[in-house]
C-alpha cells in the first residue's frame, strides 16, 4: 500500500527534525537514533524499492533518509554515530540501496562523521572513534562499487579520509581491511588513482601488507 508507506516515511521525516545536541551523550537520544537506523531506515529503503514509480513514496522516503543523515552527522553523539554507521554499512552492501543512499547525501554525511571523530579530542570513547573509521571506510567501499558513486566519493574528498584512517590505525585489522578495500574500489577511475598517490596512499598500503601478511583479505 503506497499511501501507507508514504505517510509513514513522512512521519519519520518530521520526527527526525528534533534536535538532540551535538555530541550530547543523552541515553534517550542515542537509543532513538539506534532504533531508527536498525529498524526504520531499512524499511524506508524497502518502500523505495517496492514503489519505484510512486512519487509520494520516493519523495517522503528520501526526505526521511536525508533528515536522518543530517541528524546523525550534526546532532548525535559519537556512540550513536558509531552504532548507526555499523547498521548503514550493512544496508550499503545491497546494490539496489546505493542510489537512494547517495541521493539522500550519504557520502557527505559519512565523511563529516569520520572527520568529527578525528577531531573529537578528549572523547573517552576510543573504541567508538575507531569503529566510526572502520564502518565509514566499509561504507565507502560498498558505495564505490557503483562507478558513478566512485567518482562522487573521489570528488568529495573521500580518498584522503580513508588514507588518514589507515595511517591512524595501522595495527587494527578491521580498519585496515575496510580501508584497503575502499581504496581498491576507488582505484578504477583515473582521477582517483592520482588522488591515491597524492594522498600518500601507496606507502600506507605497503605498511598494511607488512602488518597483515597472514591476512589474505588485506593482501588481496
Amino acid at each position: 500500500r503506497p499511501a501507507v508507506q508514504a505517510q509513514v516515511c513522512g512521519v519519520l521525516a518530521s520526527i527526525m527534525r528534533r534536535k538532540t545536541g551535538r555530541y550530547q551523550e543523552d541515553e534517550e537520544a542515542y537509543l532513538d537514533v539506534e532504533g531508527v537506523t536498525s529498524e526504520g531506515i531499512p524499511l524506508v529503503f524497502a518502500a523505495m524499492r517496492e514503489h519505484p514509480r510512486n512519487e509520494a513514496v520516493q519523495a517522503y522516503a528520501c526526505a526521511a533518509i536525508s533528515k536522518f543523515l543530517h541528524l546523525l552527522s550534526k546532532e548525535v553523539g559519537i556512540l550513536g554515530q558509531c552504532n548507526s554507521l555499523l547498521s548503514l554499512r550493512t544496508i550499503a552492501k545491497s546494490e539496489e540501496n546505493r542510489p537512494a543512499m547517495a541521493q539522500a547525501g550519504i557520502i557527505a554525511a559519512v565523511l563529516d562523521i569520520m572527520d568529527q571523530a578525528h577531531h573529537c579530542a578528549g572523547s573517552p570513547h576510543v573504541h567508538a572513534k575507531r569503529g566510526i573509521q572502520e564502518s565509514g571506510c566499509a561504507l565507502l567501499a560498498s558505495l564505490a562499487m557503483d562507478e558513478l558513486l566512485e567518482v562522487e566519493i573521489g570528488k568529495a574528498g573521500g580518498i584522503p579520509r580513508v588514507v588518514w584512517a589507515l595511517k591512524k590505525y595501522p595495527s587494527h585489522y578491521g580498519v585496515q581491511r575496510a580501508g584497503t578495500l575502499a581504496l581498491q574500489n576507488l582505484s578504477s577511475q583515473e582521477n582517483n588513482k592520482i588522488e591515491i598517490v597524492q594522498a600518500e596512499g601507496i606507502p600506507v598500503l605497503l605498511v598494511a601488507m607488512r602488518n597483515f601478511a597472514a591476512r589474505p583479505a588485506v593482501q588481496a
